[in-house]
């Protein structure tokens, strides 16, 4: 490489200089060549303007479905060349631009020619894929820095290679409209074979370290409730939480259910009878609390025992033959009727909070409340015995089935001085029966859900009680509002001050029959309302508060729902795709809402996107450049073409800086990329930039091209000019 002070002084540089400044007066004056030039140029641009606009879209359809890309073939008009390439076949069938391009790469593929660039590749498809992705993504995060404050989620399930993928959600809040709304955003997929707390808590720092996202804003954390994630002394939490105090965690109100459920049936072997024997399956968290498992075995029984009692005719080995006499002469009990009544009431409770609890929009107060309801409603099923027994009796009597309990064995023993042979052995009947139901299964299933209602929700009251008077002031003294206050404030002292939130609430609750009514009111109705009445700046601290809360989860059910996605992505015949391929379609069919342009972010991204189009056709330029060369006899200009690119962010964005110097072969590979910059400048009225020149490279690919011309970035597709070191939009 030439030294820069010598090529300065050289003959070829001086030549190559006049010429430059002769071209410049050259397009001012608008020659005819010239125009006829511009022409060639602006018409080639059109051309690939729309044809990668099409290509855009057809990657957006794909991906917000996630439908694969690639077939066995990559051949035009091949029946296995995937759904990209069938797509982009259907397309040129209706517009003749894309037909035109579509058939110039079938020749040339029939031909055994290679195009210099159709970007209809699959390694343009990852390019492509990736860029929308990394769009898709910087819209993520720049909700999340408008928010502010945020939540993580985490959760795992093994892929089709048996690759533990673990997920991390993002919890913010967010306003539009004149109003707040709850965003589950998902962030990425990570290879994780970490097994203690330790070490999941150290891959959920780094994980949040790489994507830039500041652990000290983080509010709150929320896990499954395994012993490695919720360990009150080992877990994960406990060591984030060590890392930062702010991090609130609130185990999964869907999970805590669950648990609630299996423990109970795990109680009795009579429970863990009907669970084996009913679903075929032993007592587990996931089967236990599925109301649709017990519906309808309850809705079908006697179809049941039909079909059970006809599979003797068919040809079976003993052990199976043993099985199935069991399951119908269980299915045929009494005690099964009177199980199945029992925890379908049980499990239709908890379904309903269920499906409650698992919305997006849901807060810890929604959470507490149903869990209170839940509880009211099983401690009123405790008194409603003979309603539920009485019932099962005119079951049972419908299907001809005697209608009483076996008697269990008695254990004997020695009867004391005072005692008859009658009153140590009772012969017993249908209503001691009864009564021992009642007594050793009924109230002690009810006692043990109600029981670890109260256990594993101690952390959700926890959390309500420290935000609670937030909204239910109205009920409060005020000194009872001034020490919540000062605990709260206490806690976030970073955040919130204490004497103004102090002063705040007692303003609140003074102004709140004037202006919200005689109401109560939730935490995010009482959001909407500052919003609406613009009484944010007035209660700053409270605000600050109630976003807090708003921020901390609930569930993590939005952890759980990636795995579907996952499952489509990474199927069997998908099994060697890579992390990354994997991370860019799984957020763009999770965030299919981000995934679209929307309305809009389209006049923001319209010049970048023109100029995106227009640079990425623009394969002429090689030839202007050879051109040029052939006229000014300047070879040596191959050996300075050298383009210097600098990670500014070192986050992945490519930035390239101008020179000072007016020289164009400092930064710029020679005069044919003068001319293109200037005919850019002149078509769609971009100024100068203080005498500096912007570079690009014809060595980069399309899109590096664009994203270094101009300083175009091509993660957010803004159109971005260098002043001094300082960009300006």
């Amino acid at each position: 490489m030439v030294k820069l002070p010598e090529h300065e002084h050289s003959t070829a540089h001086k030549k190559c200089y006049l010429a430059w400044r002769e071209l410049e007066r050259r397009l001012e004056e608008s020659s005819e060549v010239d125009m006829l030039h511009d022409d060639r140029i602006l018409s080639e641009a059109h051309k690939w303007k729309q044809i990668l606009a099409r290509i855009i879209h057809v990657v957006v359809f794909l991906g917000e479905r996630v439908l694969p890309f690639r077939g066995s073939s990559q051949r035009i008009g091949d029946i296995q060349n995937g759904n990209f390439l069938g797509l982009i076949e259907l397309l040129a069938h209706y517009d003749p631009v894309l037909r035109k391009h579509v058939t110039k790469i079938q020749v040339s593929q029939e031909k055994g020619e290679r195009l210099q660039a159709h970007y209809l590749s699959a390694s343009s498809q990852n390019e492509f894929t990736g860029l929308c992705a990394e769009h898709v993504h910087s819209r993520v995060m720049d909700e999340t820095d408008d928010a502010k404050y945020y939540s993580i989620m985490v959760d795992a399930t093994p892929d089709s290679c048996h690759v533990e993928q673990t997920t991390f959600i993002i919890r913010y809040l967010t306003t539009e409209l004149q109003e707040f709304f709850v965003q589950e955003r998902f962030l990425t997929f990570v290879d994780c074979c970490k097994e203690t707390g330790l070490e999941i808590a150290m891959l959920i720092l780094e994980t949040l370290k790489q994507l830039g996202i500041p652990l000290a804003d983080c509010r709150g954390q929320g896990y499954d409730n395994a012993a490695n994630m919720s360990g009150k002394y080992n877990g994960a939490q406990q060591h984030i939480l060590a890392e930062n105090p702010l991090c609130l965690y609130s185990p999964c109100a869907c999970h805590s259910l669950n648990l609630c459920g299996a423990d109970s049936a795990a109680c009795f072997p009579s429970d863990g009878q009907f669970f084996k024997k009913i679903l075929d399956h032993h007592c587990t968290a996931c089967q236990t609390d599925r109301v649709a498992s017990v519906r309808p075995f309850a809705a079908q029984l006697p179809g049941i025992c039909s079909a059970l009692e006809q599979l003797h005719a068919l040809n079976l080995t003993p052990k199976t033959a043993t099985e199935v006499n069991g399951a119908v002469k269980y299915i045929s009990s009494f005690t099964c009727i009177l199980m199945s009544t029992i925890w379908f009431k049980i499990l239709v409770a908890i379904d309903q909070r269920n499906q409650i609890i698992q919305a997006r929009q849901v807060t810890i107060d929604v959470e507490v409340s149903n869990l209170k309801s839940l509880v009211n409603d099983l401690k009123d099923l405790r008194s409603k015995w003979d309603q539920i027994f009485n019932e099962v009796k005119l079951v049972a009597e419908g299907m001809q089935m005697d209608c009483f309990l076996p008697a269990k064995r008695k254990k004997k023993r020695r009867p004391f001085s005072d005692e008859t042979q009658d009153e140590v052995f009772p012969e017993g009947g249908v209503a001691e029966e009864e009564a021992a139901f009642e007594h050793d299964v009924f109230y002690v299933i009810l006692d043990s859900v109600i029981a670890g209602l109260s256990t594993r929700y101690d952390a959700a009251h926890k959390i309500d009680d420290l935000f609670g008077f937030l909204w239910k002031y109205l009920a409060l003294t005020e000194q009872q509002i001034s020490k919540a206050c000062v605990t709260l404030a206490k806690q976030y002292k970073n955040d919130i001050s204490q004497d103004e939130l102090t002063e705040e609430m007692v303003h609140l609750k003074a102004i709140h029959a004037a202006n919200f009514g005689d109401e109560s009111l939730t935490p995010f109705s009482l959001l909407k309302k500052f919003r609406k009445f613009k009484l944010a700046e007035i209660f700053p601290n409270v605000c600050i508060a109630l976003r807090i809360f708003c921020t901390l989860p609930v569930t993590v059910a939005s952890a759980e729902r990636p795995f579907s996605k996952l499952k489509l992505i990474k199927n069997f015949l998908r099994s060697t795709m890579t992390q990354d391929r994997l991370n860019d379609l799984a957020i763009l069919g999770k965030e299919s809402d981000l995934t679209r342009f929307r309305q809009k972010h389209r006049r923001a991204s319209k010049a970048a996107t023109r100029f995106l189009y227009w640079i990425s056709c623009y394969s002429p330029i090689m030839l202007v450049r050879d051109r040029f060369r052939k006229e000014q006899n300047c070879h040596n200009c191959q050996q300075i073409e050298h383009v210097q690119l600098i990670d500014v962010t070192k986050m992945q964005q490519q930035y390239i800086y101008t020179s000072d110097s007016d020289c164009p072969y400092r930064k710029i590979g020679g005069r044919w990329a003068f001319s293109a910059i200037q005919l850019y400048r002149k078509q769609f009225s971009i100024p100068e930039v203080n005498s500096r020149t912007l570079a690009i490279s014809f060595e980069l690919r399309w899109l590096k091209a664009a994203s270094v011309v101009f300083g175009v970035r091509i993660d957010d597709f803004c159109l971005t000019s260098y002043s001094s070191s300082v960009p300006f939009t």
